[in-house]
């Protein structure tokens, strides 16, 4: 039989995925606007865009901060000329307790970044590390895959100068733009029900790549991180390089959320919507059947989440072959306490909260106007800062989170109630010194994973997705 190019597989593809397709985007039929609420409108959209600049210049801080302290140390302790020791003794009486103090807070904060320096200079064997139960049918056929894979000869040299788990998360978004898409995609709109859909983007591979390339018979079916889509740089640059070996992509976008708008906010994206996802999935793999394609999961950050509490919960297509979770956590507690709340969901809740309102923010007013609190109410919104206060000031409000108690919302979404049930190959890759779902969170079983489907790759460094 002549093995097929990516060019015909992705087009038989298409023809099957349409056939569950909306003939088109469903009419934006938003509430009534009024004069008064579009000045209050554009009025809160100023200051969100203040509050993302401010909050951008605060990651870039945290950043820096190290080399900044290098520096400061460094200046804080001038070389001292041969023979001036005894002329010091005098002035040495005058420091005072505050600049010695400053010293101190100095040198506490820029010991993490001599020690993080100097494990990387050498030749670290205890990274990656991996763990997998070779137990049983399942875990005899984990070891085929991690043997066929060859990772343990695998090593991950990170660039010298990126000093710790924040420089390797958040750099490379401040220096090249999230939104630099390498890729196209073509948007269809899944007809999950009657009144409920789904927007996919499905890669189209380039020219050279699609009649060059032999297919691999596999597509890879993707979800992005918080408020993610296609036209983020890490899931355009891997929908490229997969077409490249001959694989297609998919990419689940979050329903109403940045490239994508409903006609309601009550209908945007949830991470407890569980069942829509498996409706997606469904479609999704019976479309992939048709081409005779085996399709695997790949989530990041969030989107990892969502997928390792998915394939616990729910029952995989046959065609369905694996998961791999990309930065992913078994607990939510991460979002609650420690930097990422503080550093880091101010960044990503502001664009959020000015997305929404950007598009939904007459109804926002209409519907969290009529709360007791009136007219405050949408200001407490637009001024959510974290993923508590989004949950409290909006989603609590308009029927995504059947729990009042953010901690009730938040154990839906968390995988490690359902990490045994895992019934595909999957693994889970993170790092250790990764910022936002520390070591602790990931989840990770040094000795023998209690669920013989669940592998574990740990890189020494790479921060948060920022291998």
């Amino acid at each position: 039989m002549k093995a097929r190019t990516l060019q015909e597989d992705h087009e038989e593809f298409i023809r099957a995925i349409k056939e569950f397709a909306v003939p088109s985007a469903p009419a934006k039929s938003h509430a009534p606007r009024k004069e008064a609420d579009s000045q209050v409108i554009l009025q809160e959209l100023r200051r969100l865009r203040l509050q993302q600049l401010l909050a951008v210049l605060h990651v870039t801080w945290v950043v820096f901060r190290p080399i900044v302290l290098l520096g400061v140390l460094g200046e804080s302790f001038p070389a001292r000329a041969p023979g001036s020791r005894g002329k010091e003794n005098a002035a040495g009486s005058s420091v005072s307790s505050e600049v010695m103090t400053n010293h101190l807070v100095a040198a506490e904060s820029c010991l993490d970044v001599f020690l993080v320096y100097i494990s990387l200079l050498g030749d670290d064997g205890s990274f990656p590390e991996i763990s997998f139960n070779t137990c049983g049918v399942f875990g005899k056929r984990m070891k085929s895959i991690m043997d066929l894979c060859s990772f343990e000869h695998f090593r991950y040299s990170p660039t010298f100068w990126l000093l710790n788990g924040d420089m390797h998360t958040m750099l490379p978004v401040l220096v090249r733009p999230m939104k630099s898409p390498t890729s196209d995609f073509l948007r269809v709109r899944l007809k999950l029900s009657e009144d409920s859909d789904q927007p996919l983007d499905i890669a189209i591979p380039s020219k050279a790549a699609a009649s060059t390339v032999k297919s691999s018979k596999l597509l890879l079916l993707i979800l992005a991180g918080v408020g993610g889509d296609s036209r983020q740089a890490y899931i355009s640059d891997l929908c490229k390089r997969a077409a490249e070996e001959g694989h297609l992509c998919a990419v689940i976008v979050s329903k109403g959320f940045l490239s994508d708008e409903v006609d309601s906010v009550k209908r945007i994206f949830s991470p407890c919507d569980f069942d829509s996802l498996e409706k997606t999935v469904n479609i999704t793999c019976k479309s992939a059947q048709s081409a005779s394609l085996k399709v695997m999961s790949v989530g990041f950050s969030m989107g990892a989440i969502m997928w390792l509490t998915y394939h616990g919960k729910k029952k995989s297509p046959e065609n369905m072959i694996g998961c791999i979770s990309v930065g992913s956590a078994m607990k939510m507690d991460f979002s609650m306490v420690g930097r990422y709340p503080r550093i880091i969901q101010p960044a990503l809740v502001t664009e959020l909260v000015s997305d929404i309102m950007a598009k939904y923010g007459h109804e926002i007013l209409r519907l969290v106007g009529k709360e007791p609190e009136g007219q405050d109410g949408v200001k407490k919104f637009c001024r959510s800062r974290t993923f508590a206060d989004l949950h409290k000031n909006l989603l609590s409000k308009i029927g995504k989170s059947d729990e009042q108690n953010l901690w009730f919302w938040m154990e839906k979404q968390e995988p490690h109630r359902w990490r045994n049930k895992i019934s595909i190959p999957t693994l889970i890759f993170n790092a250790k010194d990764d910022p936002m779902h520390v070591m602790e969170q990931c989840g990770f079983e040094k000795e023998t994973p209690s669920n013989p489907n669940v592998a574990y790759f740990l890189t020494q460094a790479g921060g948060h997705i920022g291998w």
